[in-house]
């Protein structure tokens, strides 16, 4: 990527959430650094300046010109502090709604439009609404990415109606799989959709020796849906000599102790470790330490049928592969299917069937040189999806807006 290419250009990234670990928001802010970009990330949610996120940023990224938070609030934490130690809790979440959401989001959709950035790239999740918002208020040229509220979208017309508007204002879409890709363009003809790759955070390594015991690892947010229950109830029924590694944060309250509760009820204290969550920098390498990367997605939620898990393309995918793991994923998910199914590194499962990935587990358990195999063709595939590769997309992206002015 020639450097200098967004010389001069001032671009504001908008994000729900202050969120330092995410994998766009890195991407973007890297790519457009290394083109020299001058960059203000704005965030939607209020951040307590002194929590050293962008700092981060800058030490990790050696970013010379550290990107700042644009502050969407200017009402104080210790206000809402106050009214939330006092007033009832429905009460207090109107009121936040009001000073967290409204006003405030007005208010910055004003100060980015003050600012007149040549361009605003607004990173979704799940706030379709805020993203019409700023589109009407901020003018400038407009580049909306989205990932996984596929769930929602298609179950409700007023979400999928706005989330076809905000592709149709866009000046282009960003987008992580073709099933994405292709609802995208039939909504929004005009629109120049891309697909860039949510891609590890570090070059591949090269895969380690099958370890004993066998070692399978779940990198993840702890979550209802991600079908970690099913994991647990799996590998009780497996024998064999291996240990299964969970790291991840746990986001919803008391999900965590119940894991461990089940984890005790089926006598797997021996083998299952939840670990603390690895920084994303470290992702590839502490993935390495391991032999098989699994995740096993549910192909329905609540009776409802997962679109997200069909057509995402979990950032799992490129961690696990960059680390040279052998991997498992469910038979429903379509897009990863797809993009890997000719690299002999992914056994693909029915992710709602325990005696199935059961089988499928104690195969590989029973032939550690099948592992191998896998874990040196994932190593082999990894190596065509690169940071450099996808950040150029990114930034001829932003080069063929301009250059339209």
């Amino acid at each position: 990527m020639p450097k200098g290419v967004l010389a001069n250009k001032q671009i504001c990234i908008v994000h729900p959430q202050t969120i330092h670990d995410d994998v766009r928001l890195h991407k973007a802010v890297r790519a457009l650094s290394k083109a020299e970009a001058e960059i203000t990330i704005a965030c939607i949610e209020d951040m307590n300046e002194n929590s050293g996120e962008l700092e981060k940023f800058a030490k990790i990224w050696r970013i010379p010109r550290a990107p700042h938070y644009f502050p969407s609030s200017k009402h104080p934490v210790w206000l809402v502090r106050v009214l939330y130690n006092i007033l009832i809790a429905n009460l207090i979440q109107k009121i936040q709604g009001f000073l967290y959401k409204n006003d405030p989001l007005q208010g910055m959709a004003q100060r980015i439009a003050q600012k007149n950035f040549d361009a605003v790239h607004f990173i979704n999740y799940n706030s379709t609404r805020e993203a019409l918002r700023l589109q009407k208020i901020s003018g400038a040229p407009y580049i909306y990415e989205t990932y996984e509220c596929w769930q929602k979208i298609l179950q409700n017309k007023k979400w999928l109606k706005r989330e076809a508007e905000c592709v149709q204002n866009a000046s282009a879409a960003i987008v992580v799989s073709e099933p994405i890709r292709e609802v995208y363009s039939k909504y929004a003809p005009q629109t120049p959709v891309m697909i860039i790759y949510n891609v590890a955070p570090s070059a591949p390594l090269p895969p380690t020796e099958v370890h004993q015991p066998i070692r399978f690892y779940l990198q993840s947010f702890l979550r209802r849906h991600y079908g970690i229950e099913i994991a647990l109830k799996t590998f009780s029924k497996v024998k064999g000599d291996f240990t299964v590694t969970i790291q991840g944060p746990a986001h919803e309250p008391g999900y965590l102790n119940e894991l461990m509760s089940l984890k005790n009820e089926l006598e797997l204290n021996k083998r299952v470790i939840f670990a603390e969550p690895c920084s994303y920098e470290n992702a590839v390498e502490v993935a390495n330490q391991h032999d098989v990367g699994f995740l096993f997605f549910p192909e329905y939620i609540d009776g409802a049928y997962n679109y997200n898990g069909e057509w995402s393309l979990p950032n799992k995918l490129f961690v696990y592969s960059s680390a040279g793991l052998a991997m498992l994923f469910s038979k429903f998910q379509i897009a990863t299917k797809e993009l890997i199914k000719k690299s002999n590194a992914a056994l693909f499962v029915n992710g709602d069937d325990e005696n199935s990935i059961a089988s499928i587990l104690q195969g590989l358990i029973d032939n550690p040189k099948q592992i191998d195999l896998m874990k040196r063709a994932s190593y082999k595939w990894a190596q065509q999806f690169t940071q450099s590769t996808e950040e150029t997309k990114l930034t001829n992206l932003y080069s063929s807006l301009f250059s339209k002015e």
